[in-house]
């Protein structure tokens, strides 16, 4: 019919109409029309006949009245269309692990089984592997042919009788795969191979998942030639992406921790070349590993690879390698939250992949991380997004706060000193680690409650400051002395006295039962520092000077950089009157401090750390009035660290050709595309120096003294340090 004009199909469509018409109303006579019946009689007829199509019959609507749904039925319903996506997750995980379990349950009677059948004398189950090592030593003179057959008697006791060979035809695959895996278990490689000798020679093929689990043990412990020589012997022919990926795992595990692992990048694009690249596990492997280096070059390499994988092997990413690349824009400086979400939109939107919890805790650590107000409530935005959305029909959450998600959202609530969000998290985390085990409230979560109350800023309430008579003040202040006049300091109030309480059970044994305990809450280095950062802010100085004297003593704990640094900055800043005086003793006492750290060759002291404590020596120099001694120790400076040094660019291994290349191309082995140029990365090793700004009190106390040739050097010292940075970045962007 579908071939037939158009205006010869009408007939053949009239009468099926017809025929359809009959068989649902067989009450309603149906008259076919005959060819010669005008074609309006028709339309008529064809009009009526669709009409009464349209009105439903009695025993129709009876049967649309008798389909009701009970409670249960709807609610099973609703809960199959508004399942979480990974409940099947979930049961496959659990289902895994099960297996898994009982596969370790049966692997002891496994390897008893397999031990009667070796020898049938067997006792009892013995180390099998450290026996198959005691029979396969070599002797002097002695074939591989002649070790293989030694190999294949056991000896049946320690007198030494020989027993009959072991029938290896009548092995099975499972006794194959449990012999090997218990030789694994007891770490040795020799008889894993030999058992796989015996296989073959046995005239059995050794199957995928048992080289795997032999190169899985070479590749934990980063053994590159052993791993090799075992490819070479038992993996015919062409990789599979899990033995790709374990080979370039060996290669990265064979390198230090936080360095960049070259030979597993240059693997990697050798399997490129050849046409068979490595699974994205591997890419993410190496990715993780450059992220781990404390290197601006290390983390620059990083983002080409991520991009060079998307153009050359896997152009759409997965979930893991996404939320990667997400949480490692909250470690870049400063941080990089726009690019933080345009990657979790590409990754939910664009490319339509599941959020994941490790997703959501990246991109709210990128936002919190910037310390800008707009990104920290974008942060808590995609917090409330994550507990709220993906629900079921019983309104349960596909995901839940962890550890990271409450560090995350600590980390922008104190950067713009919200302590009301802050205490409003930490009691979130303890009524949350009464269930869930995971999440406990240790000396990171404490150090950042602390670091928030420095932060903090209490409002002004003018009702605290009562009017009084003009004399009577003055008569109060000029009668008090320095510790009276900052009695009402705001550590003492609320809710200051809140974090001396958090503090006092840190450190404190309770036997009460009745009070809250933080026990698993170690006092640290770090978190003294950030105790006594609350008193520089808020405490007065002869407060927190007392504290920088006794708090490490009392935990036998030694002061480290940030903690010299801190107390020299807050001297740095002291206000006048009688706090100058309190600061001149701290701050004598924290410069000798620092001399001994300096000096002391076991404790590693950066750069920055190095100019951070001269300019504020000199600041407090200067502030005291105290110009030659300040002078004396800028001289000092650029004695110690002149800018000569400055000017030598790092060195050209640290800065490979490859990366400096950014023409792109169609092969060869280095990214062909990448996201940052040699001006985005940052050079790690510019030696410590000082600028106008660290010396600009003392420039100002050198011109209201009038001393020319002071400034005159001051002038040089800055120009010098500021040419010679020039010079070294022109220097190191031509190598």
């Amino acid at each position: 019919m579908s071939r037939l004009p158009l205006l010869f199909q009408w007939p053949l469509i009239a009468k099926r109409s017809f025929q359809q018409a009959a068989l649902i109303y067989p009450d309603s006579p149906v008259v076919p029309s005959s060819p010669s019946t005008p074609q309006t009689c028709l339309t008529s007829e064809l009009s009526r006949r669709v009409e009464a199509l349209a009105v439903p019959s009695e025993n129709e609507e009876k049967n649309a009245s008798d389909v009701t749904y009970s409670e249960e039925e709807l609610v099973a319903l609703y809960e199959d269309l508004l399942a979480l996506p990974n409940d099947e997750a979930e049961i496959n995980t659990s289902s895994s692990e099960q297996s898994s379990v009982d596969e370790q349950d049966k692997l002891s009677s496994r390897q008893s089984y397999l031990a009667s059948r070796l020898h049938p004398r067997f006792p009892s189950v013995r180390d099998l592997s450290a026996l198959l090592l005691q029979q396969t030593k070599v002797a002097p003179g002695q074939t591989q042919q002649q070790e293989l057959i030694s190999t294949r008697n056991v000896p049946s006791s320690a007198s030494g009788q020989d027993s009959p060979p072991i029938p290896l035809s009548l092995l099975s695959i499972q006794e194959w795969r449990s012999l090997t895996r218990l030789c694994l278990s007891h770490d040795d490689p020799h008889s894993a191979k030999t058992a796989l000798e015996f296989m073959m020679a046995s005239g059995m093929v050794v199957v995928e998942d048992l080289a795997n689990d032999v190169m899985a043990w070479f590749a934990r412990r980063g053994d590159i030639l052993g791993l090799e020589e075992f490819m070479r012997t038992f993996v015919k022919g062409t990789l599979t992406d899990r033995q790709r990926h374990l080979h370039i795992k060996t290669h990265e595990k064979s390198v230090t921790l936080g360095t960049i692992p070259e030979s597993a990048i240059s693997l990697l694009h050798a399997y490129e070349n050849a046409g068979h690249p490595a699974p994205m596990t591997a890419y993410s492997r190496i990715i993780a590993a450059l992220f781990r280096a404390s290197s601006s070059l290390a983390h620059a390499r990083a983002w080409d690879l991520f991009s060079h994988m998307r153009y050359v092997a896997y152009p759409e990413a997965d979930a893991h390698l996404f939320s990667q690349m997400i949480r490692a824009c909250a470690f870049t400086t400063p941080a990089e939250p726009e690019r933080a979400l345009d990657l979790f939109t590409e990754m939910t939107i664009d490319r339509g992949i599941s959020p994941t919890p490790s997703a959501y805790n990246a991109a709210i650590l990128a936002c919190a991380r910037s310390g800008s107000k707009t990104y920290v409530n974008e942060a808590f935005r995609l917090a409330k997004e994550m507990l709220d959305s993906h629900r079921d029909a019983l309104g349960r959450g596909a995901f839940h706060p962890d550890s990271r998600t409450y560090i995350a959202l600590l980390e922008g609530a104190k950067r713009i000193g919200d302590l009301g969000r802050v205490r409003w998290i930490l009691a979130g985390m303890v009524e949350a680690s009464r269930k869930d085990p995971e999440i406990v409230v240790d000396q990171r979560i404490m150090t950042h409650v602390f670091h928030s109350y420095a932060a903090y800023k209490p409002p002004f309430k003018r009702s605290m400051a009562p009017l009084a008579d003009q004399e009577k003040v003055d008569r109060d202040i000029s009668g008090a002395s320095p510790t009276e006049l900052v009695e009402s300091s705001a550590v003492d109030q609320e809710p200051y006295g809140t974090l001396l309480s958090y503090f006092w059970h840190i450190t404190t044994d309770f036997r009460c039962k009745s009070l809250p305990t933080l026990p698993y809450v170690h006092v640290t280095s770090r978190l003294l520092n950030a105790y006594l950062s609350i008193f520089y802010a808020h405490a007065s100085l002869e407060r927190a000077h007392e504290l920088f004297r006794t708090a490490f003593a009392e935990y036998d704990l030694k002061k480290d950089a940030f903690t010299v640094i801190e107390a020299l900055e807050r001297c740095a800043h002291a206000r006048r009157g009688p706090e100058r005086l309190i600061a001149s003793r701290f701050a004598e006492e924290a410069w000798g401090e620092w001399t001994d750290l300096e000096n002391d060759s076991t404790r590693h002291v950066s750069a920055r750390h190095v100019q951070r404590a001269f300019s504020a020596r000199i600041r407090f120099l200067s502030l005291t009035g105290r110009i030659d001694e300040a002078l004396t120790c800028l001289r000092d400076f650029v004695a110690r660290y002149p800018p000569s040094i400055i000017r030598e660019p790092p060195l050209v291994t640290q800065r490979p050709d490859t990366v400096l290349k950014m023409r792109v191309t169609l092969e060869g082995a280095r990214p062909l595309v990448r996201l940052t140029t040699p001006l985005d990365v940052q050079d790690d090793h510019v030696p410590p120096l000082v600028t106008f700004d660290d010396l600009e009190v003392l420039h100002h106390r050198l011109i209201a003294a009038g001393d020319l040739r002071g400034i005159a050097y001051v002038k040089w010292v800055c120009k010098a340090y500021e040419g010679a940075l020039r010079r070294r970045r022109e220097a190191t962007l031509k190598v």
